[in-house]
């Protein structure tokens, strides 16, 4: 009980606290952080002509990638309706992105039951029905000249990963780094958790390089999920081994 006052506490004090002031702190104390993660990858030499920014939702992700890598073709995948306006304004800042309204699966799908819920938005929760998409599959953009195959990619699909990325099968030799959602909770029915992930991922020749953020319960500071880098095994971004 008090380890949970503790952190009800912590928590309320932090959210006082305006978000910049937190990125820098936390970036001085050695948090992970997106945006660091992807500058060090520039550092590091890493500079994609094409990314895909999955669950774009308000396009977040896809300003600080911007913000790192602002000559990047830029296509973001969102397919709830209210987050459309916010990620459409993004599109007019920056000529280099390309909105598309679509889920992203193995194969291509009409009529997809998809429970709209704001960010935690999944092909995997139960629908009312009323909400239905239309699905597609990476490897379908690059053929039909939507998008160019996606150097980076950036998954927030809620459980969805290992679905979207047996839909990038024939062009994936053009990947070279994936930022992945991993839940260590069973947060979503029957979504793949991090261990699953890590072997899938494993299995297609790409192994964790970083992690840039961590997301705790609000209730008792569990880690929930983290956000991850993933390279090819052998990437020059994991080069180095002097200690």
């Amino acid at each position: 009980m008090q380890a949970k006052l503790r952190h009800k506490v912590s928590a309320g004090l932090m959210s006082s606290i305006p978000i910049s002031v937190r990125r820098r702190v936390g970036v001085h104390l050695g948090r992970p952080d997106s945006g660091w993660s992807l500058s060090l990858l520039r550092r590091l030499g890493f500079s994609p002509r094409s990314t895909m920014d999955v669950g774009a939702f308000l396009g977040n992700w896809a300003r600080i990638c911007l913000s790192v890598f602002p000559k990047t073709k830029l296509t973001c995948i969102e397919p709830q309706d209210a987050r459309q306006k916010d990620l459409q304004e993004l599109a007019e800042q920056h000529p280099n992105v390309r909105i598309l309204q679509v889920l992203l699966g193995r194969q291509e799908r009409c009529d997809v039951p998809f429970a709209e819920i704001g960010p935690g938005s999944s092909v995997l929760l139960p629908s009312s029905g009323e909400t239905s998409k239309q699905m597609t599959t990476i490897d379908h953009l690059i053929e039909t000249r939507v998008c160019e195959a996606p150097e980076l990619l950036k998954l927030d699909v809620q459980g969805y990963e290992m679905e979207v990325l047996e839909g990038y099968t024939r062009h994936f030799d053009a990947c070279q780094v994936i930022q992945c959602e991993l839940s260590l909770l069973p947060l979503v029915p029957g979504a793949p958790l991090l261990h699953d992930i890590v072997a899938y991922l494993k299995s297609r020749d790409f192994v964790m390089c970083d992690i840039d953020e961590i997301i705790h319960s609000p209730g008792d500071g569990a880690v929930w999920q983290v956000d991850a880098l993933f390279c090819r095994i052998d990437s020059p971004l994991r080069t180095e081994r002097a200690w």
